[in-house]
């Protein structure tokens, strides 16, 4: 008899066992969460959830940002998030830049969220993404079609 044939259905039942731990502890880790993870209701939520970008900009000299948030149609759930990534020694100027593309932002009725981060090289840019808060994510798991039928 192979022996390769003889160890199929161990490895078969691991995975399967694997797939059933991971599904429990999906299904448990909610209640488990720490207080400094937990959203403030109807305050935005200190965690977000937040699904592939619909717009980039960066500011790379070919167009403005004003220009740029110009030219967008949003759809009111929509998130912007202002990105500045600074090389070693340029903090400051980092935060410089944050802080005018936030004004520009606010000049056009958008409310961003910021990142200042470290990096190699200075780079800035903005991004449109559809977000939500943790509490938005777990309306929708409460209104499912499987907690309908129960």
């Amino acid at each position: 008899m192979n022996a390769r044939l003889a160890n199929g259905w161990q490895i078969t039942l691991a995975d399967l066992a694997l797939i059933l731990f991971l599904s429990a502890a999906a299904a448990i880790g909610p209640q488990n969460e720490p207080a400094s993870a937990q959203a403030e209701p109807g305050g935005g939520g200190l965690l977000t959830i937040a699904a592939d970008p619909v717009s980039v900009f960066r500011a790379d000299g070919t167009a403005s940002f004003d220009e740029w948030l110009s030219s967008r149609l949003t759809d009111p759930r929509e998130r912007l998030t202002i990105i500045v990534r600074h090389a070693p020694g340029r903090r400051q100027e980092a935060f410089e830049s944050v802080a005018r593309m936030a004004l520009t932002a606010q000049a056009h009725g958008f409310e961003p969220h910021m990142t200042i981060e470290p990096a190699p090289r200075d780079e800035a840019l903005a991004v449109f993404a559809f977000a939500g808060t943790i509490d938005l994510a777990r309306s929708l798991q409460d209104h499912s079609p499987d907690k309908a039928q129960q």
